[in-house]
């Protein structure tokens, strides 16, 4: 917790990096807004999906786009800086924590079902269904797991901050004058 909070006094430094970081916020909020309920509407991604909000979307929101915004800023300053970002834990809890409404009770798993069936006819039978009825019955477990890997994904860039922050890269021209 203290690597966090020593990269985001880093990162956050100046009002142009607390701006972007607050819009980064906001972006992500009110995508996990409109993607979380998603279940309820049929897989449909829209402002219709806010009437379907309870507290515990809400929080599922405000908790994930937390995590993810500092860690976009947190990977654009190391990139800034040529240091290399931790990309892999912000990508599967960003993956995990959409995909998972959608797939829940949308169309677009049992269409994909039935095209891997055209590809292979063994995989026809209730499959997708089973894989629907599991995301449906563990929606929360799977929310939970996306934002602990995106809180891994915080952890991991934030100690990268801190490292490259207490050891800057120095440019060619300045070692070689030494």
């Amino acid at each position: 917790m203290y690597k966090v909070v020593s990269a985001s006094r880093i990162i956050f430094a100046s009002p142009g990096q607390r701006l972007a970081g607050a819009t980064s916020f906001i972006a992500f909020f009110m995508l996990y807004l409109m993607t979380l309920p998603a279940a309820f509407t049929g897989g449909r991604v829209s402002l219709e999906s806010l009437r379907f909000l309870d507290a515990k979307l809400i929080t599922f929101s405000i908790v994930m786009a937390a995590l993810i915004a500092p860690t976009l800023s947190m990977m654009i300053f190391l990139l800034g800086q040529h240091r290399r970002a931790s990309s892999r834990a912000v990508a599967g809890g960003l993956t995990v924590g959409l995909l998972t409404p959608l797939l829940c009770c949308s169309p677009l798993l049992p269409t994909l079902m039935t095209v891997l069936a055209g590809i292979s006819p063994a995989l026809v039978g209730t499959y997708g269904w089973r894989v629907q009825w599991f995301i449906a019955s563990y929606q929360d477990s799977l929310f939970v797991g996306a934002m602990l890997l995106l809180a891994l994904a915080l952890h991991q860039n934030a100690k990268r901050v801190v490292q490259a922050d207490a050891c800057p890269i120095r440019d060619n021209q300045a070692t070689e004058k030494s």
